[in-house]
């Protein structure tokens, strides 16, 4: 599918009974859950360590979703999540929701993309910081040369 090309990233969804809503179909704010995961995972992919053996230093500053088709059960789901943006403070990631299995493009569907923007930040002192340059670093690393808007100063 030619609009992963850029994506170095796949999450693979759990689904769970409790997903579904009256409708049939994922309930939309479980969208916002499965993103969460798929960027937890990407997060501890590029850092090389789980989230949680690593000091927390952001905030998530705006969650973007574009609902384009329901997911029915049965169905499988991945998350596709890159950086697309490097900035002096925040990162933004893009992610792509598909069904339909990984191993067959040619029949998957997207369900649904969004964009977060991530925030380094200082907890004690309650502001915002400049990217670690380790942080960014790791990320260029992990993407594909030239797939990042990098917007630093």
């Amino acid at each position: 599918m030619k609009e992963l090309e850029l994506f170095n990233h796949r999450y693979e969804v759990q689904i769970r009974f409790a997903d579904f809503d009256i409708l049939g179909h994922i309930n939309n704010t479980k969208h916002l859950v499965f993103v969460e995961n798929a960027r937890i995972d990407y997060m501890e992919t590029v850092a090389g360590q789980r989230l949680h053996d690593q000091e927390i230093t952001s905030i998530i500053a705006h969650v973007d979703i574009d609902y384009i088709k329901p997911i029915f059960p049965g169905e499988l789901v991945n998350i596709y999540t890159r950086c697309s943006r490097i900035g002096n403070k925040s990162y933004q990631l893009e992610s792509i929701t598909v069904t339909g299995s990984a191993d067959a493009p040619e029949k998957q569907s997207i369900v649904a993309k969004s964009n977060t923007v991530i925030v380094s930040y200082d907890y004690k002192n309650e502001q915002a910081f400049p990217l670690p340059q380790d942080k960014v670093e790791n990320l260029i690393r992990y993407e594909k040369a030239g797939s990042i808007l990098i917007s630093q100063k």
